[in-house]
């Protein structure tokens, strides 16, 4: 049935008759039998129409909505639309589609099928990397999240007890996936390179934390009062993450190191590979296990710590040599003293950068002690723990600018030393080489900061591990949208602000009309902007869907089971201090 309007000629005017009318085959024809008639055009009243087709639409599966540029007052008449809320969409739908398509969903299925839970641990292990990269919490509040602001693609949703109990899963088969994913890298050729990157990061617990890991401890970075863990990063040259392992705070780098390489030998089978360090990590130990005989056979570029090694001040800077140019900014020579092999590397640029860096220092001294100040000041003592304190000396009991020191500092400007035991590999590659740690660089503060490794929250040991592997999945998944999108290892793109922009593809509640007196909703996502679209083609999203189905909930007895538990982790108020003031 449609509507019809019909004119008929009345006298000398022309009148128009509004019919519903519908087709029917009479013999060999198709015939338009009249239903009803609506009367003449000009004499139909608005307001009867809308009851009309809003009383109708209760049997039909669209809804009628006013025409955006009416003003008819429609008292007490419902148009049948409402909204009641929207949620977190877009940014799932993309993150779940590369999740699938790197074949993670698969590997960990692998991984879970034998195992005996009641809920989908691929599915849990998804939604806490997703949460890592959307909005990192908790996983009492993830669950919280999840229930209440993002449209989850699952049927069901999780319980922090069935997060817990997936971070004790992932640090069972932690190993397994490391090695699998590893495998898959290079046969997508994704990585190809035999060179590999070393790193360690501090990050502290919020309490306690377990005793066999959480450790009170010196190392630059840490956090005054904290207990701290220290986690160990091997990634390939290209930023694809490969392996994380998790030590006691106080661990030394040789430690770390060794178990690190021992790991790389036995558990991935990597030789004839290339270990490359920041100077961070360079020790005697850390050399001397990289060039034992019975060792791993593994070739390295170590940065060296220009002022606090002999062989470096007293050898390799104040060897004679022309540098070669490798690129804009980037000058090397080589310096062999006896079998070791160093490059120094240098840039004008930063050296101009340290010369009036070091000026500035000296002007700022200068100001603040004029001939001399007494050591035993607060001042002074101020001074001395600052890191311009190698400009300081003391001199007829008074704290003086040492200017033989400013004279020798200006050596390093601009420079750094590199260690080698590659003698095939030419100077400027292994300089080029080692500047593509800058770049690792960013993934550990991207890991430290963006995806929120820390502070953890954790008090079991195996909790701590598994926290550490889903923040390393949710790395590997920003790593493939930098791959996806081009924006390794020059592009200058936010991988964050992109995520921004899918989390403003929304997915809203629609009230759709009424039945039996019930309201109906509807979930749909938002109509897509023109930089949506852009950033869903260069992601190879081909379509979201339209219509969703509901978002899943909790239950009443799950939600009752996380309030409860949130009393219970919420902080007393101090003695003194009112309930209504305390935080």
């Amino acid at each position: 049935m449609f509507v019809r309007e019909k004119v008929v000629p009345v006298g000398e005017t022309r009148q128009t008759y509004v019919q519903i009318v519908e087709n029917e085959r009479v013999g060999e024809q198709v015939k338009q039998r009249v239903v009803c008639s609506l009367g003449n055009r000009k004499n139909l009243d608005p307001a009867a129409v809308d009851r009309l087709v809003m009383s109708l639409a209760r049997y039909g599966t669209v809804v009628p909505v006013p025409r955006p540029t009416t003003t008819a007052d429609l008292g007490d008449a419902d148009p049948g639309l409402g909204t009641r809320g929207d949620r977190h969409f877009g940014d799932f739908f993309v993150l779940d589609q590369i999740w699938r398509d790197f074949g993670l969903r698969s590997l960990l299925r692998r991984y879970g099928n034998d195992r005996r839970f009641k809920f989908d641990l691929e599915r849990a292990a998804f939604a806490m990397v997703a949460s890592r990269l959307i909005e990192p919490k908790s996983k009492l509040a993830t669950e919280t999240w999840l229930d209440q602001r993002a449209h989850f693609p699952h049927a069901t949703l999780f319980t922090h007890e069935q997060f817990y109990n997936t971070l004790l899963w992932l640090n069972d088969v932690k190993g397994e996936i490391e090695v699998d994913l590893h495998r898959h890298l290079k046969r997508r050729r994704l990585t190809g390179a035999r060179v590999y990157f070393y790193d360690t990061t501090l990050t502290h617990f919020d309490g306690e934390g377990p005793a066999s890991l959480a450790q009170v401890t010196g190392r630059k970075g840490a956090r005054g009062g904290k207990r701290h863990v220290l986690v160990g990063v091997v990634t390939t040259s290209d930023g694809w993450p490969v392996m994380t392992h998790v030590f006691p705070g106080a661990t030394n780098d040789a430690k770390t190191f060794k178990a690190t390489l021992r790991e790389l030998y036995d558990r991935f089978g990597l030789r004839e590979i290339v270990i490359i360090c920041d100077r961070g990590m360079r020790s005697k130990k850390v050399i001397k296990l990289l060039e034992a005989k019975d060792g791993y056979d593994y070739g390295y570029i170590v940065a060296t710590k220009l002022r606090r090694q002999g062989v470096i001040t007293k050898n390799v800077l104040k060897r004679a040599g022309r540098y070669h140019k490798v690129e804009d900014g980037l000058d090397v020579k080589e310096v062999w003293v006896g079998k070791q092999r160093y490059v120094v590397c240098r840039n004008q640029e930063s050296a101009v950068r340290d010369t009036n860096r070091r000026a500035e220092i000296v002007a700022q001294l200068e100001e603040k002690i004029g001939t001399g100040l007494d050591p035993a000041t607060k001042a002074a003592m101020k001074l001395r723990t600052k890191a311009h304190a190698r400009y300081l000396k003391i001199r007829d009991d008074r704290l003086v600018i040492d200017r033989e020191a400013v004279e020798k500092d200006a050596r390093y400007d601009g420079k750094w030393v590199l260690q080698s035991n590659l003698p095939e590999l030419d100077p400027g590659k292994i300089a080029l080489r080692y500047k593509d740690e800058a770049r690792i660089e960013r993934s550990m503060r991207t890991l430290k900061t963006f995806l929120r490794l820390r502070p953890v929250f954790h008090h079991g040991e195996e909790w701590v591990n598994g926290h550490v592997f889903v923040c390393a999945l949710a790395l590997l998944m920003y790593r493939a949208l930098q791959e996806r999108l081009g924006s390794w290892p020059a592009s200058r793109e936010s991988i964050e602000q992109h995520l921004a922009l899918l989390g403003t593809i929304r997915a809203t509640e629609h009230r759709v009309g009424h039945e039996n007196e019930q309201p109906q909703y509807l979930w749909t996502r938002s109509d897509l902007t023109p930089e949506q679209h852009d950033l869903l083609r260069r992601l190879a999203v081909k379509k979201l869907p339209r219509v969703l189905g509901p978002p899943p909930r909790l239950s009443d007895a799950d939600r009752a089971r996380s309030t409860e538990r949130r009393e219970r982790r919420r902080k007393p108020p101090r003695a003194g201090v009112s309930p209504d003031m305390a935080v």
